[in-house]
């Protein structure tokens, strides 16, 4: 969309333009035969520009003035539309719903789970089921013992150890969103390769998550001259500014098994030194084509 502020804004570099040649010609251009030329030009390349942007800007206007009539023309698809995304709203919060009665279900069947363990080992411990004779022996087959950790069970070489709920909740986060979204970069999750690990495999048995094909990268369409010109300082300023964007170490959370979150520098990542190349390259085509102006 074209604003008058943009057609303004380069009528008024033409103008100032116009008035160096003036000024030179008063001067009969006495050393300054560079310096006309190159107003010479920006004259007519703005011209080109403005005139293309004016007759752009008739048009929006004029479609701007005829949308009270194609909203009236367009109501019944408008109102079919409306109904379709209140739709698409209800259907999210049912899902949500669902999760949070799920989640709730993660949590509570944990909490069960470490009574039932407690409540196990106390009742091992009275029959004299220890789960060593010794700190420095290996553990018997069955037994039980209090761990720094919390309660540890083993029942004929079968593992029940303490279980935090908030690393299964983190667990079924990454998993999901890493088959559902593959394109999202999420934080290393310390907990869930713990909880991958454990020595009672509880999460195994669990589907995967059916995953989603990845997106072929978008097709680059062809360049095509947008508006006014760009004008920068120069390239290698540019280039530079991409880089302090882009390339910069970051502080990334990540998540040990006590919970707590704690804050690691990290390099940029493959992503980011693609995103610089990728803003490079439109940089160098736009000063190709023209596009982008460098003052030196």
């Amino acid at each position: 969309m074209i604003s008058k502020k943009q057609l303004d804004e380069l009528q008024e570099q033409i103008d100032k333009d116009e008035k160096l040649i003036a000024e030179l010609r008063l001067k009969r251009f006495i050393g300054a035969g560079e310096t006309y030329s190159a107003a010479k030009g920006r004259i007519a390349l703005a011209q080109d520009v403005l005139d293309d942007l004016t007759a752009q800007y008739e048009a929006e206007q004029a479609v701007i003035g005829n949308r009270p009539n194609v909203e009236k023309a367009e109501a019944k698809y408008l109102d079919g539309a409306a109904r379709a995304l209140v739709k698409a709203d209800d259907r999210i919060r049912a899902a949500l719903e669902a999760a949070q009665k799920s989640l709730m279900e993660v949590i509570e069947a944990t909490k069960d789970r470490a009574a039932l363990v407690d409540e196990t080992a106390a009742q091992m411990a009275a029959r004299g089921f220890t789960l060593r004779d010794d700190v420095d022996e290996q553990p018997h087959e069955t037994g039980a013992e209090r761990q720094l950790s919390g309660t540890v069970v083993r029942i004929r070489g079968r593992w029940w150890a303490p279980l935090a709920p908030l690393a299964l909740v983190d667990w079924l986060q990454h998993r999901v969103i890493a088959a559902r979204m593959p394109n999202v970069i999420m934080p290393f999750c310390l907990s869930c390769r713990n909880l991958e690990e454990r020595s009672d495999n509880i999460t195994d048995g669990v589907p995967d998550v059916p995953a989603v094909p990845v997106a072929p990268p978008p097709v680059r369409p062809a360049r095509v001259r947008l508006g006014a010109p760009v004008y920068i300082y120069s390239a290698d300023e540019a280039e530079r500014r991409i880089d302090e964007d882009e390339l910069q170490w970051t502080s990334m959370p990540v998540r040990g098994e006590d919970g707590k979150t704690e804050w690691k520098r990290v390099p940029p990542t493959d992503q980011a030194k693609e995103r610089a190349a990728t803003r490079k390259k439109v940089l160098h085509d736009g000063i190709k084509d023209g596009i982008v102006i460098t003052r030196v």
